[in-house]
């Protein structure tokens, strides 16, 4: 009898132990799950705190007077980004397997593609045609007359060139002359900003999550004296980057310039330097205008409300985004309402 009670205490012992290690596991598994978030992010939120979310695109202009401190003489952000992105090339030809996202530049990425990966890589020589000027570009080689006069100036500074060398003198000047010269520092104005506008219920605030910034080429930057070439064309998209690596790339600049560089312009004292551009992003020191957001079709703002049939649609794509910064405004209010 004092067997089979003390079987029976054992069975309920062993039966309770596996419920408990059981929900242990499942706890776990909870707490794994819980600590899901977006990697690409700077400041990721968890997703089990995220309330409502929404991705934007917006343009940013620096010949805006509000948006011109981006772009002051000293200190170019868009040129900050060419040099970060030039410098990983050069580190990823030296050693591909050796780079780190400590000592690399800003990591290129395709502006064709979405993703973060290997394969959304964007090629060098892709990558300095989109920035060089089409006003510099030639779709011919040189002709004998053109390799003549070439060479003759090249026999100035070095007379005993060989013909190999100067084959190969020849060779490169051609490919320059494809690709062009790049842009002059500051002509190239224009950012496009992906980001999610994210509402975080465990502080019960709404944050703006800075996902992507591309480098955008308008057309009249591209073709500013010719009004038929602008129309037929659309804008190149030069890089894209990604925000967590362009942040820690300018404030590394900041830091090892002891602020003479990577400074946000500030024109009521303009002799601090106390804002970078890192933190110039995080207060939001900028002004752009929404030409997309996340929706079924992928479409951008003009698509979605532009339909020229009715009032709305006959509004300048401005007035579109306002709008729907209004919208947003609107609906971050009325969360507080519940």
């Amino acid at each position: 009898m004092i067997t089979m009670r003390k079987l029976y205490y054992f069975l309920i012992v062993m039966v309770v132990a596996t419920g408990v290690n059981a929900q242990q596991v499942e706890d776990y598994e909870d707490l794994k799950n819980s600590r899901k978030h977006n990697p690409n992010s700077l400041r990721p939120v968890r997703d089990e705190d995220i309330m409502y979310s929404i991705r934007v695109v917006s343009r940013m202009d620096m010949r805006e007077k509000i948006n011109r401190p981006w772009n002051s003489e000293k200190s170019k952000l868009i040129e900050l980004i060419f040099e970060g992105v030039e410098k990983w090339y050069e580190e990823y030809e030296q050693s591909a397997e050796s780079i780190s996202a400590d000592t690399a530049g800003i990591r290129p990425l395709s502006a064709l593609t979405d993703g973060f990966l290997e394969a959304d890589l964007l090629p060098k020589d892709e990558y300095f045609s989109n920035i060089s000027d089409p006003a510099t570009k030639s779709s011919r080689d040189m002709d004998q007359d053109q390799e003549d006069a070439f060479i003759q100036n090249l026999l100035f500074s070095n007379p005993n060139m060989t013909d190999v060398e100067k084959e190969d003198a020849i060779r490169a000047e051609n490919t320059r002359r494809a690709t062009g010269t790049r842009f002059a520092p500051g002509v190239v104005v224009t950012l496009e900003i992906e980001e999610d506008l994210i509402f975080d219920r465990n502080h019960s605030t709404s944050k703006w999550d800075i996902q992507t910034v591309t480098v955008v080429i308008t057309t009249d930057v591209l073709y500013p004296n010719d009004a038929d070439l602008r129309a037929s064309s659309t804008n190149v998209k030069v890089v894209r980057v990604r925000y967590k690596d362009l942040s820690r790339y300018l404030r590394k600049v900041y830091a090892e310039s002891d602020q003479e560089r990577g400074y946000w312009f500030n024109s009521n004292n303009p002799g601090k330097r106390e804002i970078s551009f890192a933190d110039a992003f995080d207060l939001r020191l900028f002004n752009s205008w929404i030409i997309q957001y996340s929706n079924t079709g992928g479409d951008n703002l003009q698509a979605i409300l532009g339909n020229p049939n009715t009032d709305q649609g006959r509004l300048s794509i401005l007035e579109l985004s306002q709008q729907f910064k209004r919208k947003l405004l609107e609906y971050q209010h009325n969360l507080w309402e519940y």
